[in-house]
């Protein structure tokens, strides 16, 4: 039995693997008939990064700091995996 491959990133000299990974954030755009899926992960070593997926099934990968990242969910607060918020950072103060 073939046993599927996990898709793996390499950006410098470093590995990002979704699968590995907490999903914090997930949005679905779609522009004009254009549809993109946009996926924020954080790995085990703190390290944040940002999967986009078009319509086409192309995938662009962007790494970022922990602002870039905060800045991002907050720019989608709908589209938060609030458990997994909370496992990582801990359940912010109520506004």
């Amino acid at each position: 039995m073939k046993q599927e491959k996990k898709v793996r990133y390499y950006i410098g000299k470093k590995q990002y693997v979704p699968e590995e990974s907490d999903m914090l954030c997930s949005v679905q755009h779609d522009s004009f008939g254009n549809e993109t899926a946009q996926k924020l992960y954080r790995t085990g070593k703190g390290s944040f990064f940002l999967v986009s997926v078009n319509g086409n099934s192309k995938a662009r990968v962007q790494i970022m700091d922990e602002s870039q990242a905060f800045d991002f969910m907050d720019e989608h607060t709908a589209c938060i995996d609030t458990d997994t918020y909370d496992k990582i950072f801990g359940e912010p103060d109520k506004g």
